[in-house]
C-alpha cells in the first residue's frame, strides 16, 4: 500500500472532531440568527438610498 494513501485516512476519531466543531458553529449561529439578521439590516439600510417624501400641493396653495 502507498504511504500517501494512507495520509489521506480520514478515521474516526478525526472525523469527530471536525463534526462537533462544525456542529458547535451551527448551533451557536442558530441561537444568534435574530440578532444576525438585524445586524446585516442595520448594515444594508447604509448602502440603500434615503426615501424622499413628496410635497404634495393643495389646492389652496394652487389659487393664490
Amino acid at each position: 500500500m502507498k504511504l500517501a494513501l494512507l495520509a489521506l485516512y480520514g478515521g474516526p476519531d478525526q472525523i469527530m472532531g471536525v463534526a462537533s466543531g462544525v456542529a458547535t458553529v451551527v448551533g451557536v449561529l442558530l441561537m444568534l440568527w435574530n440578532r444576525i439578521l438585524v445586524f446585516f439590516s442595520k448594515i444594508m439600510s447604509w448602502f440603500r438610498p434615503a426615501k424622499h417624501e413628496e410635497v404634495v400641493q393643495t389646492s389652496s396653495e394652487t389659487t393664490k
